[in-house]
């Protein structure tokens, strides 16, 4: 008997599932400000700037990576007695 009304009442949630209202949010436009509208294009130009300097300075950490590398490669060590490395 507990699984005919567990399989009744499955099948009337099936059904009551298909009436449920959709609730779906909609966007209001909303009249923009000077202000705000002056604020949105600083922020746009700061970003142009920002992205401008984060370019130059990947560009110029690649370049002193390079130059550190060939400059390891230059350097010469030599052992001490007591097996610290000195440079020469």
């Amino acid at each position: 008997m507990e699984n005919k009304t567990i399989i009744i009442l499955a099948i009337i949630s099936a059904i009551g599932s298909f009436f449920e209202p959709n609730f779906t949010l909609e966007k209001k436009k909303t009249n923009k400000d000077t202000t705000t509208c002056e604020s949105e294009l600083y922020i746009d130009s700061l970003r142009n700037v920002n992205d401008s300097l984060l370019h130059k300075l990947k560009i110029e950490n690649k370049e002193l990576i390079k130059d550190n590398t060939r400059l390891k490669r230059k350097r010469k060590y030599y052992k001490t007695k007591n097996g610290k490395k000195v440079h020469r």
